[in-house]
Order: structure tokens, then sequence, then C-alpha cells
């Protein structure tokens, strides 16, 4: 019989069940030179897979999220957006991270990039204090529609009802009211600002 070995169908010669490979000693005819067949691992089952994978990436965005705050703390604006856009990437569900993406963006001009990511960030938190107050100020600021100052004032009421009574929230609910024509509205809130200070 001519030696194992192998041709587009798999095994020829070698161990065929038949027993022609024994030699007349008894002993089987040498096996083919391959590698040995190493049993992969068993990878864990798939939502466990899925979470361990989500935490690692949760935990790389916030180590991102992190060094963005350094490079904006130190004014760093171009390495500070680009650590937040891969934070982002990593975990687009953190409200904190898309907030803070939205604040560098209006921070830096980007008015339309700005909004988008504060609604976003409303989205996925809509109790989140900060990100109505910052999306209030955005909407009240620069070229003002009638539609922007009333959603702005909208959201300035929902963030007093998360805050409570703050005299910052109250300033700029005057504010809005005052660019919005409603002088009356915004002296009351004046009034009340300085009623909380004394």
């Amino acid at each position: 019989m001519d030696e194992p070995g192998w041709d587009e169908e798999g095994p020829v010669g070698g161990i065929s069940g038949t027993g022609e490979d024994l030699k007349a000693t008894g002993t089987p005819a040498a096996a083919p030179a391959v590698a040995p067949v190493t049993t992969p691992p068993v990878p864990p089952p798939a939502n466990e897979a899925n979470e361990a994978l989500d935490k690692s990436f949760k935990k790389m965005a916030k180590l991102r999220h992190n060094e963005a705050l350094r490079h904006f703390e130190t004014k760093d604006y171009p390495k500070a957006l680009a650590a937040l856009r891969a934070a982002y990437d990593l975990d687009n569900q953190d409200p904190e991270i898309v907030n803070d993406l939205a604040y560098l963006l209006h921070t830096l001009g980007n008015r339309d990039d700005a909004v988008r990511y504060y609604r976003e960030a409303l989205d996925l938190a809509p109790n989140r204090y900060t990100a109505h107050i910052n999306l209030a100020d955005l909407l009240s600021e620069g070229t003002l529609t009638e539609e922007s100052q009333t959603e702005a004032a909208t959201l300035l009421v929902r963030a007093r009802e998360l805050s409570g009574n703050k005299p910052s929230v109250i300033l700029r609910q005057a504010r809005v009211a005052a660019q919005r024509g409603h002088l009356e509205e915004a002296l009351l809130f004046y009034k009340e600002i300085e009623m909380r200070t004394d």
C-alpha cells in the first residue's frame, strides 16, 4: 500500500478502518506529518462575551473622556475634541460624554452639531439638568428665533424643576423672557432672584 497522504477529497491511505495500513508486524504505518490538532478554547456564551466587550468599550470611553477633560482644562481644544470624539465612538450611550462633546462643539462655535448632541444627551437622560441648561443657553444666543427662544424657556422650566430654585436658572429665565419681549415676566424673575439672595 502507498504511504498515507492527502488529496482533494481528504486522507489517502493511512488508517482507513480496513486494517490494510498495518505492516506485517501489526504496527500502524507512519502517520503523515501533520500538525497536532488542538481544541480551540470554548468561547463564553454570546451574551457574556458581549457584556465583557461592552464593559471594555465603556472603560476605554471613560479613559478617553477623562483625557478630553484634561485637554479642555488646558484649552487644548483640538486634542480635547479628538479625545471626546473617540470616547463617543466607543460609548455613544453615555449622556455625560455626549453632553461634553456638545459643550465643546458649542465652545468652538459649531452650533448645529452642538444642538444635535445636546438633544441626543437629553434623549439619553431626560432628567439631566446640565443638558437642559446647556441647550437652553445655546438656543438663547446668537441669531434668535421665536422657536429657539420658546424652546429655551421650556428647557429652563424643566431645569428649574430638576434643580430646585437655583438663582442661576432663574437668572437665565429672566434673560430669555427679556429676549422674547416678555418684560413683565423678566421683571418677576429678577425680583424672585433678589428675594432669594437676600
